[in-house]
């Protein structure tokens, strides 16, 4: 305030800017945002990856299946074969009906024709088995389900905007500290033309200070006398109680 003295380097008032600190509080919310999508996004890849857990769970109980029915088509393949080479002498020597013969050939031709069944279904998972494991696509039938890789490309650009927003906040944050004007020499304020949470405007004035290589005085004068003091005339101050007489110029009125 007026007339208190200040010793050089000390702070003599700071300015924020309006502006930076509105955009700090709109980067704040921003952020916020920001995070709760990381969030959904975190949840979308981890369910995603439960999907392809159970996936591969389903997947390896179903070759397990596949691979105990080709055993077993293989077996009964086997069987029916030894069958018909067994009937096939007694067929052409005419001992057994004909009619049985040929049953057991079909026998042996559905065999074969389940022990081939079984063979593609076997190759089937297998390529769905090598997708599963060598892609992070699932494929169904003959659809393809993303959702893993969007899910972790979501994901990703989540954690990137959050960056983002982080290290401009850290910025916004330095500059709505405001800066702090200091005197450069030492001296006193003789004027302060504001009061704290004033609007500065660009150019405007804040206080004056005088340094100790000058001498300030305000003096009284009539409304008449008034009339003819301007700023910038050269004026004679005497102190009577002193007995100093110096010279100065008025500075305002």
């Amino acid at each position: 305030k007026s007339g208190d003295h200040v010793s050089a380097g000390s702070p003599l008032f700071r300015i924020v800017d309006q502006t930076i600190a509105a955009n700090y509080v709109d980067m704040l919310a921003a952020l916020r945002s920001a995070k709760v999508e990381e969030s959904s996004a975190h949840l979308a890849v981890k369910n995603a990856k439960t999907q392809f857990v159970v996936m591969a769970a389903s997947l390896k109980s179903d070759m397990a299946v596949a691979e105990a029915n080709l055993k077993l088509a293989r077996a009964d393949e086997k069987r029916t074969e030894s069958i018909v080479e067994r009937l096939k002498p007694l067929a052409d020597r005419r001992v057994i009906p004909l009619t049985k013969y040929d049953e057991a050939i079909m026998a042996r031709d559905a065999a074969s024709a389940a022990t081939e069944m079984s063979m593609t279904e076997i190759a089937r998972l297998r390529q769905r088995e090598a997708a599963l494991t060598g892609s992070e696509v699932l494929i169904i039938g003959d659809h393809v389900d993303q959702s893993l890789p969007l899910a972790e490309s979501r994901l990703a650009t989540a954690q990137a905007r959050v960056a983002e927003l982080k290290q401009r906040l850290a910025h916004l944050d330095e500059q709505r500290q405001g800066f702090t004007v200091t005197a450069t020499e030492e001296g006193a304020v003789y004027a302060a033309y504001l009061k704290t949470g004033s609007f500065v405007k660009a150019g405007g004035e804040v206080l004056a200070m005088a340094t100790q290589q000058e001498n300030w005085a305000i003096g009284h004068v009539s409304q008449k006398m008034a009339l003819k003091v301007l700023p910038g005339q050269k004026v004679n101050v005497r102190v009577p109680a002193l007995g100093v007489t110096s010279q100065g110029q008025v500075a305002s009125v």
